[in-house]
């Protein structure tokens, strides 16, 4: 899946036709509104439909993780600092992402 690592994102947000495309709309909890402040790179106010629990692999390891669902995305996926914060380390010489010290995912094919 196309993702974007963005260490200038606070929350992990996902977008709503991508969640409906992997068939995971009912697991959409539409009472959590999400945060009323975050916007966009340009400025403009995030329109959230709700949040959602994720089973996410990264190499061997599966993590929970929670993602707040956009009605609209450039992306499909943007991975935060929600997610990323003391958990991550991304080495940009080798293009390789170690989550929890445990699991290292090649971020490119060379």
């Amino acid at each position: 899946m196309r993702t974007l690592i963005d260490s200038g994102v606070c929350e992990t947000i996902m977008s709503y036709a991508w969640i409906v495309h992997l068939g995971l709309k009912k697991r959409i909890d539409a009472r959590d509104k999400g945060p009323k402040d975050l916007a966009a790179a340009m400025g403009d106010r995030i329109d959230f439909v709700g949040s959602i629990q994720l089973d996410v692999r990264i190499g061997e390891k599966k993590v929970a993780w929670k993602a707040w669902v956009a009605r609209r995305l450039v992306v499909p996926f943007i991975v935060g600092t929600d997610t990323l914060d003391q958990k991550s380390m991304i080495d940009f010489r080798d293009h390789i992402w170690e989550y929890e010290g445990e699991c290292q995912f090649k971020l490119r094919e060379d």
